[in-house]
C-alpha cells in the first residue's frame, strides 16, 4: 500500500513539475517573441540577466565573457533561462499539494522581471507589456496542465462537513470517534485526513472505484460529526 502510495505521488509530483516548465517556457518564451518584435531591450530573459551581472563577482564574470566572447549575451539569456525552468519546476512539484501558492509563487516570479522593466531609468509603459502577457499564458497553461494531469488537493474538494472534521482531525476524541467506523470507511478516510491524499488516489490505491470511496468517505464523516456532537 505504501509503496503504491508513494508511486502516485511521485507520478502526480513529476506531472506537477512537467507543468512548471512548460509554464516558464510558455510565460518567457512569448514575451520573449513579442518583445524582441516591439521592444527588444524589455525582453524579460534578457533584462533579467543583465540585473543579475551587477551581483556577480567580477571573477565569475570575467571567464566567461573571455571564453564566450560576442556570445556572452546569448549565454546569459540562456542561463537565466534554465535558473527560470528550475524554479518553475520546483513550483509546479510544489502544485500537487498547495495548488493556490504554487500558483501564487509563479506568478510572483514571472513579476520579478516586470519589476526589473520598470525601475529601468529608459523603460516606458509599453515594455512591461510582452512579459505581463507571457504571465497571463503561462498561468492560464499552467493551471491547464495541472487540471488534467494533477488531481485537487482534498483540501480544494472538501465540503463543509468534511472540513469541520479534518480542524479537529488531530483531537483524541477524533481518533476515538474513528474505531467505530468499519473498515471499509474508516480506511479512506485516514488515508484522506491523515496521509493527504486525494479521493483519486484512494480509489487507485485501493482498487475501488471513486463514486464508492466518495460514498464511503461522506457516509463515515456522516457518522463521526454525529459522534464528536454526542460526547461534547
Amino acid at each position: 500500500m505504501i509503496t503504491m502510495n508513494r508511486k502516485t505521488r511521485a507520478a502526480h509530483r513529476f506531472r506537477g513539475t512537467s507543468a512548471g516548465v512548460v509554464a516558464a517556457v510558455m510565460m518567457f518564451g512569448l514575451a520573449d517573441l513579442i518583445a524582441r518584435a516591439f521592444t527588444p531591450s524589455a525582453a524579460p530573459l534578457l533584462t533579467l540577466g543583465q540585473a543579475i551581472i551587477p551581483l556577480a563577482p567580477p571573477a565569475a564574470i570575467k571567464p566567461v565573457i573571455a571564453l564566450f566572447g560576442d556570445n556572452d549575451k546569448l549565454v546569459l539569456v540562456v542561463s537565466t533561462g534554465l535558473g527560470a525552468l528550475v524554479l518553475a519546476g520546483l513550483i509546479g512539484a510544489l502544485a500537487v499539494s498547495r495548488r493556490r501558492l504554487a500558483t501564487t509563487l509563479l506568478v510572483v516570479a514571472g513579476l520579478v522581471p516586470v519589476i526589473v522593466i520598470v525601475l529601468r531609468p529608459e523603460a516606458g509603459a509599453i515594455d512591461v507589456i510582452p512579459t505581463l502577457i507571457g504571465i497571463a499564458a503561462g498561468v492560464a497553461v499552467f493551471l491547464l496542465l495541472l487540471r488534467f494531469g494533477v488531481p485537487a488537493t482534498h483540501a480544494e474538494a472538501a465540503d463543509g462537513v468534511e472540513q469541520t472534521v479534518i480542524d479537529r482531525a488531530e483531537s483524541d476524541r477524533t481518533v476515538s470517534a474513528l474505531k467505530i467506523l468499519p473498515e471499509e470507511q474508516s480506511t479512506p478516510i485516514v488515508m484522506a485526513f491523515y496521509q493527504g491524499l486525494t479521493h483519486a488516489q484512494i480509489s487507485e490505491d485501493l482498487k475501488v472505484p471513486l463514486g464508492t470511496i466518495k460514498s464511503r468517505i461522506r457516509d463515515g464523516m456522516k457518522k463521526l460529526r454525529d459522534e464528536l456532537e454526542a460526547s461534547r
